[in-house]
């Protein structure tokens, strides 16, 4: 009695290996053809965006830190006159959201 099931164990494991070794071989030749299914194709020319002139964006405050952090260390009255173009910059922060939960 045990044989029979041994053997049929042993049958479904070698069917499970011919199958994964069926789709693995057929997966391996299309990614060569250059049709992998999990990417597209490859071999299609891809169209390159147009690069179009924009105006610089204002700076957000971490690229001006960053950017001050790359110069380096200012003279006493350009530190000076960079804080009050700083502050005159700033605009009131808006109000905090209150609801009836906080």
């Amino acid at each position: 009695m045990n044989s029979g099931r041994l053997k049929g164990t042993f049958t479904a494991i070698k069917a499970s290996a011919a199958l994964f070794a069926a789709v693995f071989v057929l997966l391996a030749v299309q990614m060569l053809l250059g049709h992998d299914p999990a990417i597209g194709t490859t071999r299609e020319p891809t169209a390159k965006a147009a690069v179009t002139e924009q105006e610089p964006e204002e700076l957000s405050l971490l690229d001006r830190a960053t950017n001050a952090l790359d110069m380096q260390s200012p003279s006493e009255d350009e530190a000076e006159q960079y804080y009050e173009q700083e502050a005159q910059q700033q605009t009131e922060a808006p109000a905090p959201v209150q609801s009836d939960a906080s």
